[in-house]
């Protein structure tokens, strides 16, 4: 049974690698055929509730941006928290708005309706109020060619022993879903950086079909652009990314992992399910192989079998945010990580998990 293990997953790692390549190779061969964004027709579009501690950080990267959008609308969704003195510290030579959302409509999802309704822009770029941007953000996005969806890579850097195993968490997602874009449509959007055409949007948006759902606006919106076949394409360029704060307590990293997951199960994708069974199986097989008659040899073969795999899946990722020092870490987050995903699993089972104190 080992041997049949490792032979399947062996088999769906070279698949992945070869869509990484795939991928890769797409993207450096797309920007000589298409056009490239007019970032005068970007509106971005920044919902939040109650960030007054992340505010700061990203106003003094907006006013440190070379390059700018043609504007940046606030949507504020009922915050509790003094956060208006932020904005004294705005200084950009662009149109800023804050729209404050009305009494009765809330969540994220409704506070990116009200920001898109009032852009002037072609597209719209959601961003979270947590990020931070580099200033040559948008210098980069010029020389990116045009798609109906843009997803843009996040990051999320750890700064101790923690944070690195669930940054490796959070990347390890997003490798997967570079590998699986070489071959097909991908199967995760982040919110915190997404660029998307507003007349597609309006056009396809199911918004009344799930409007019961405080979160999981990247995910309805990538299955959207998905079921009406639109061009959705994965940016691969480290100046892209946003930065955005890993939480810092085991309940806010718990509750935003079961978050995530939580969506995922409402959108309904099939395929982006039938992964997460599949990687399920990987991962929680590998130590149920130890529960089987294999030998010593045969398990410790196994043990740097499953290193080797998952540092060929992320590294390439970790590369390309230049954050290859991680991949140090990666034969402990291997060991780790099943134990991981399948406390999480049964946590699903009894956590309602929530979103800026609402339930998802």
């Amino acid at each position: 049974m080992i041997w049949l293990y490792m032979i399947i997953f062996s088999a769906f790692s070279i698949f992945c690698l070869f869509g990484f390549w795939i991928r890769w190779q797409w993207n450096k061969n797309y920007q000589e055929k298409r056009k490239f964004y007019q970032i005068q027709e970007i509106s971005v579009v920044i919902p939040f509730r109650n960030e007054v501690k992340n505010l700061p950080s990203l106003i003094q990267s907006l006013n440190n941006l070379v390059v700018f959008p043609r504007e940046i609308i606030f949507v504020d969704d009922h915050s509790e928290d003094e956060f208006k003195h932020c904005f004294n510290e705005l200084n950009v030579p662009f149109k800023t708005s804050l729209i404050n959302l009305a009494a009765g409509d809330e969540g994220k999802k409704t506070a990116l309706r009200a920001g898109i309704s009032d852009a002037i822009g072609e597209f719209i770029l959601t961003w979270d109020a947590d990020i931070v941007v580099k200033p040559n953000f948008f210098n980069q996005l010029a020389k990116t060619p045009v798609s109906d969806l843009l997803i843009l890579p996040v990051s999320m850097p750890g700064k101790n022993l923690k944070q690195f195993f669930f940054e490796l968490d959070f990347q390890y997602l997003n490798a997967l879903n570079t590998a699986i874009s070489g071959h097909t449509k991908p199967i995760a959007a982040n919110g915190a950086n997404l660029l998307f055409n507003k007349a597609i949007f309006e056009e396809i948006d199911s918004f009344d079909d799930h409007a019961d759902v405080a979160s999981g606006d990247d995910s309805f919106l990538l299955l959207d652009f998905k079921n009406h076949k639109k061009t959705i394409e994965l940016a691969l360029n480290s100046d892209l990314q946003v930065k955005t704060p890993i939480p810092t307590t085991w309940e806010g990293i718990i509750n935003q992992r079961l978050r995530w997951i939580g969506k995922s199960k409402k959108v309904g994708d099939r395929f982006a399910n039938y992964l997460a069974i599949f990687g399920l199986i990987y991962h929680v097989g590998f130590w149920l192989m130890f529960l089987t008659d294999a030998t010593w040899n045969q398990l410790t073969i196994l043990f740097y079998w499953k290193i080797l795999l998952d540092g060929l899946l992320i590294f390439p990722y970790l590369r390309i945010l230049k954050r290859s020092w991680l991949a140090l870490f990666i034969p402990v987050f291997s060991m780790i990580y099943p134990i991981y995903m399948l406390m999480i699993l049964v946590m699903t089972l009894f956590y309602e998990p929530e979103w800026k104190g609402r339930s998802i």
